[in-house]
């Protein structure tokens, strides 16, 4: 087995560039099935060639001390990572919004953590107040956490792969009645979450309880709630109602009480940048007016011991009257501010659209040498008793960012009736290429072989008359529904957050099929479906940088032949 483990991490070492292997203290050295809950001699074996352990959750400061004892032998007190299960079986702390105690405890020893199911917060508190209890459980323990930068370029629109609409560009698209879900399209979130506002009392208890073999034991739980430090009582949350690309945007409420409001979103890492380019999509409400402004900032250390220093981003025109009102909503009273107007502004429907370009010298210049930069946003009151602003999209680039050039290469568009659900990916090849003979006649040889129509600058599609293709289930036999595969290559795909399959009927209304974020797709048409059967269809890919060149892609199917003029990018 020791042998196993050390191949497993020499291949994946190889293999991943930032791949770990971690060994779970369960086997011992002897080949039992015993959990030790510390570093030892019966497990040491697999720790030494391997990146680290994951120890069991029955810890105590005994156990705690012994594995630090042992790790530090080696240099290693970091790869140990002291399991806590936040349903609070076997964790001394008793888990739920008590996490923080057990965390607490391991940190005294320098060690690592090892979090297990934080899913608590939905699987025993509830649906009900799951978004009030998960940012309140990560807010208890943040100040444990140490927040990693992201390292430059960064671009978000703020969805979480999901919404009630479809929106595009600020457009609401015409895509379904029903709310719609696909997880590989979640963006970017804060790094820092409404916690940055609250504080928290925990109150815990001591309960007898059953466990899995009907014994009764002793669990401590423990009960959280919180208090707004600021009067502004302010809010961060996803507004489904409003986006620029995906299902939600981040909106930002507080009330007015006179005073600015100071959200931290994310920390990053300039990665030695000269100048940085920030570009943001807001709006704000017209019943909740407010000025809103971007400021890239240092951290909280700074060398000259002012305060952070910052550049205000004006988002609007900045008045040198409000820089005292400014400077008091930070947290940290940020000096040596300066201001950068936008080099670029457009609008997204009703959201505007700014680009700013900082020079990064400024910082050097005032003794800041690290590399570690906050980016906020500051909301300034006018009149309303109510301050909102919508924040759809987020992109900071160096200067050495290169945007790629994206052109579409291949497509292919098939067709099938009454097909088998679900299908693989090889099934449905074998059944798009073998389905009768007036459909092979189409299919030249090297079309056949290669399962692709390549084009010349444009794009164009593999058609056919509408067959018939049997169900081997008869369960499907009775079901008519049209089934599409499309399959595409583009050149440079590093500029792709992800693509939209688009279908338009002969009017040219268009309806979004579907989303994804690899070169295929499966759309299935049932033919009692009240949208009508899409004239023809494309593919639009939605790009990670606000800079590069998009477009869609119309293609025909049916029979339809392909109008160069309709080819559009």
């Amino acid at each position: 087995m020791q042998s196993f483990v050390r191949t497993l991490t020499t291949k994946c070492h190889e293999l991943l560039d930032s791949g770990q292997v971690l060994w779970y203290d369960s086997v011992t050295s002897k080949g039992d099935l015993r959990w030790q809950d510390e570093l030892n001699s019966l497990n040491k074996m697999f720790f030494d060639v391997c990146d680290g352990i994951y120890l069991n959750y029955n810890i105590t400061e005994e156990k705690l001390a012994r594995s630090r004892d042992l790790a530090a032998l080696a240099n290693r007190q970091f790869d140990v990572y002291v399991g806590i299960d936040v349903f609070g079986r076997g964790s001394p702390c008793g888990g739920g919004f008590n996490t923080k105690e057990g965390l607490e405890m391991i940190r005294n020893y320098q060690l690592s953590c090892a979090l297990f199911a934080p899913a608590w917060t939905y699987e025993y508190l509830g649906y009900a107040e799951f978004d009030v209890n998960e940012i309140m459980f990560w807010g208890i323990i943040s100040d444990l956490l140490t927040v990693r930068p992201l390292k430059i370029p960064i671009h978000t629109t703020f969805c979480q792969g999901f919404g009630n609409d479809f929106f595009l560009q600020g457009q609401k698209m015409n895509v379904s009645s029903k709310p719609w879900f696909n997880i590989s399209l979640q963006q970017l979130q804060p790094s820092y979450l409404l916690s940055q506002f609250h504080s928290y009392v925990i109150t815990s208890t001591i309960d007898t309880e059953l466990d899995d073999h009907e014994i009764p034991v002793q669990r401590k739980r423990s009960k959280a709630s919180y208090k707004v430090k600021n009067p502004s009582k302010p809010t961060m949350f996803l507004d489904l109602t409003s986006a620029v690309n995906g299902g939600s945007s981040l909106k930002l409420q507080a009330l007015n009480k006179g005073q600015a409001v100071w959200f931290k979103l994310f920390k990053i890492d300039a990665d030695n940048s000269k100048s940085l380019k920030l570009t943001v999509c807001w709006k704000s409400s017209s019943v909740s007016r407010c000025d809103v402004f971007m400021v890239l900032s240092t951290l909280d250390a700074d060398p000259l011991g002012v305060g952070p220093v910052g550049v205000l981003l004006e988002t609007v025109a900045f008045s040198e009257s409000r820089l005292p009102f400014l400077e008091q909503a930070s947290k940290h009273c940020l000096r040596h501010i300066s201001t950068a107007k936008p080099e670029t502004e457009s609008m997204l429907q009703d959201y505007r659209k700014s680009s700013f370009m900082v020079d990064m010298n400024e910082f050097v210049k005032r003794g800041y040498k690290d590399q570690e930069f906050l980016v906020s946003a500051v909301l300034l009151p006018l009149g309303d008793p109510q301050m909102a602003v919508n924040i759809g999209l987020l992109e900071v680039v160096g200067d050495s960012e290169v945007k790629p050039r994206l052109n579409i290469m291949k497509a292919i568009v098939s067709l099938g009736k009454q097909l088998e659900l679900p299908l693989s990916f090889d099934r449905i090849i074998g059944l798009i290429t073998q389905v009768n003979t007036s459909y092979q006649d189409i299919l030249t040889a090297e079309t056949r072989s290669n399962s692709v129509v390549s084009a010349d600058a444009t794009v164009t599609a593999m058609s056919s008359a509408r067959t018939s293709v049997t169900s081997e289930n008869s369960s499907f036999a009775s079901e008519s529904s049209m089934v599409y595969f499309f399959k595409w290559i583009y050149s440079n795909q590093a500029d792709v957050d992800y693509y939209l399959v688009s279908g338009y009927d002969m009017a040219g209304k268009r309806t979004i099929l579907g989303h994804c974020v690899t070169e295929n797709f499966i759309y299935t048409h049932a033919l009692n479906d009240a949208m009508l059967l899409p004239d023809h269809f494309s593919i639009e890919p939605v790009l990670s940088s606000t800079d590069s060149p998009a477009g869609e892609f119309l293609f025909y199917a049916e029979g339809a032949v392909p109008r160069v003029t309709d080819l559009t990018f």
